[in-house]
C-alpha cells in the first residue's frame, strides 16, 4: 500500500514537473496580414501574451533573437 501511494505520488510530482518546466517553454510565432486603405506604409507589431514570467534562453537572448528579427515598429505586451 505505502510503494503504490508513493509510486503514485512520484508520477503526479513528475507530471505537475512537466507542465511547469517543459510544457510552457514554447515559443510561438504567428503572422497575421491585415490590409487597409486607411494605412499609407506598412507597419509591423509584435505582440507577446502569456510569457508567464518564463526565460526564454539565457538572459531571454532567444525571445530578443526573435523579436528582433521582426524589426517591430512597435511592441505589444497582454
Amino acid at each position: 500500500m505505502i510503494f503504490a501511494l508513493i509510486t503514485v505520488s512520484v508520477i503526479i510530482l513528475a507530471f505537475a514537473l512537466y507542465l511547469i518546466i517543459g510544457h510552457n517553454n514554447n515559443l510561438k510565432r504567428v503572422e497575421y496580414v491585415f490590409e487597409s486603405d486607411k494605412i499609407s506604409r506598412e507597419i509591423t507589431f509584435v505582440h507577446l501574451g502569456d510569457l508567464h514570467g518564463t526565460e526564454y534562453g539565457r538572459d531571454n537572448e532567444t525571445l530578443l533573437k526573435m523579436i528582433s528579427e521582426q524589426k517591430p515598429d512597435a511592441l505589444l505586451m497582454t
